[in-house]
């Protein structure tokens, strides 16, 4: 049994790790409120309403709105209707992370076309140049062939490591 002392410091532990995965994310260009969503959503469970992320967060509704918004377009956060609720509450969608990766693969993918557009558009004579745009493009096009094969190894791991059942 957990005593008081435990959960106190758990929370503050849990609270500390929030704001260090909230730097990083604003750090890869996310707004700050949509980060704060992200990183309560990912270390708490159960579902929350906008007012609730709003208070807890202490950022605007406004703000709650537009990050969930985002996240949900990205497939990272899913609605959850509760029965006799009125409001919408959001949570971490299951596969939340194969969709983050789908995306950044579509990204990899365009990233690709334009570079390998512009390796037969640039002069003949910009041969260092070719040959940059041509290596990144051929490092893309790896990645997007293999990233598919490491999550399904990563699900066939996780299956034998996680039990179903788990809330999140």
């Amino acid at each position: 049994m957990e005593s008081d002392a435990e959960r106190t410091q758990a929370a503050a532990d849990t609270a500390h790790l929030r704001e260090r995965m909230t730097s990083l994310l604003c750090q890869e260009g996310l707004p700050r409120a949509t980060a704060l969503i992200v990183s309560l959503l990912i270390f708490t469970p159960g579902a929350w309403s906008i007012a609730e992320l709003a208070e807890e967060l202490r950022v605007s509704k406004a703000s709650v709105s537009l990050g969930t918004r985002f996240m949900e377009q990205q497939g990272l956060i899913e609605r959850v209707f509760v029965p006799g609720e009125r409001k919408v509450r959001f949570r971490v969608a299951p596969d939340a992370l194969e969709k983050a990766w789908q995306q950044e693969m579509n990204l990899l993918k365009a990233f690709s076309t334009l570079l390998r557009e512009g390796a037969t558009t640039v002069s003949p004579a910009q041969v260092a140049v070719r040959r940059r745009l041509t290596e990144f493009a051929d490092f893309y096009d790896f990645l997007v062939e293999h990233i598919p094969e490491l999550i399904a190894h990563w699900k066939g791991e996780k299956d034998t490591v996680f039990t179903d059942g788990e809330e999140g």
